[in-house]
């Protein structure tokens, strides 16, 4: 069975999507001037959709808003399955200093 990798990671502010095209090589999204570093907690939500089949988009949610989208990404995970488990999402948490 083939995994994706999609990695997902926060900074004070942008957002920053990595996952791995057919060709091999890593994609990165990013998602910039995001109100982050502003003391709350904040709630982000990853909308992917059509990356199997090409011209994927991705949005971005913060807080119940959508903050920002990208359109038109490259064509990825063409060969993985349909089972829900062929996928693993991994969000890092670094810990306070």
């Amino acid at each position: 069975m083939s995994l994706a990798l999609i990695v997902f990671a926060l900074h004070l502010a942008a957002a920053i999507l990595r996952y791995l095209k057919n060709d091999g090589k890593i994609h990165l999204v990013v998602f910039n001037n995001l109100q982050l570093a502003d003391g709350r907690r904040h709630r982000v939500l990853l909308r992917l959709s059509n990356l199997q089949r090409g011209d994927g988009s991705v949005e971005l949610y913060l807080d119940c808003a959508q903050a920002d989208s990208v359109r038109n990404l490259p064509r990825a995970f063409s060969g993985l399955t349909q089972n829900p488990e062929s996928i693993e999402l991994r969000t890092f948490q670094r810990k306070p200093q």
